[in-house]
């Protein structure tokens, strides 16, 4: 889940991360944990997958990825908060 999209926010050069940044890989949990609450069990599973292709060689998650590269890693790693996220995550999608 990605906070805004570079070519439509305004003064997009200024932004810390160009166009560039990961997916906040937290918020993309609790979005498949959502969308299984929702009952909307497949967009669950998908926002999970895309999420677990961001994982490093060790599986563990960083704080934002990209998963057009692999790994892809963005941020501080190892974050307790994402893999907190995705056991939940993963639990609910089961």
């Amino acid at each position: 889940m990605h906070r805004f999209i570079p070519e439509k926010t305004p003064g997009r050069p200024d932004q810390p991360m160009g166009d560039c940044e990961g997916a906040f890989l937290m918020c993309t949990m609790w979005l498949a944990e959502a969308w299984q609450i929702l009952g909307e069990p497949e967009k669950a599973k998908r926002a999970l997958e895309c999420a677990e292709a961001c994982r490093g060689t060790n599986r563990l998650f960083s704080e934002a990825g990209d998963a057009r590269h692999s790994p892809g890693l963005l941020g501080n790693m190892p974050l307790l908060f994402t893999e907190a996220a995705y056991a939940r995550a993963a639990m609910a999608v089961g």
